[in-house]
């Protein structure tokens, strides 16, 4: 449904990745990025997990404008412990337990709009 170039995800609490290009989708109903740097690497969520998203421009709360969203994990008894107790298990990231996950487009303010525009979608569905 939407491709965007130049997108850098942060997920939880960890490093920003390198750039990658987003990938939002009707057919699998999911929000997946891919790594430029990395072939190897890239992370998809089901539209329906994504419980929030908000664009972000207070660099008081972030430092660069991006989308902010809320992963439903499922996993109720883990909300208490923090992020960084339990994302990674012997350096690998776990990635059912990650709760935020932030989306950086390179052009902030013309891409943050059709990012929107396209996780928007998913209440159609």
């Amino acid at each position: 449904m939407h491709v965007l170039h130049g997108v850098i995800v942060a997920l939880g609490s960890r490093p920003l990745e390198s750039p990658g290009s987003l990938y939002v989708t009707t057919r699998y109903q999911r929000v997946i990025w891919l790594s430029d740097a990395d072939r190897g690497k890239g992370y998809a969520v089901d539209f329906l997990s994504l419980s929030l998203h908000v664009a972000l421009r207070d660099q008081e709360a972030y430092p660069f404008p991006c989308i902010y969203t809320q992963i439903e994990t499922g996993d109720e008894d883990d909300e208490e412990e923090s992020e960084d107790s339990y994302s990674e298990i012997n350096g690998d990231l776990v990635l059912s337990k990650i709760t935020e996950m932030r989306l950086v487009p390179s052009d902030a303010g013309k891409f943050i709009l059709a990012i929107m525009h396209a996780l928007n979608w998913k209440a159609i569905l």
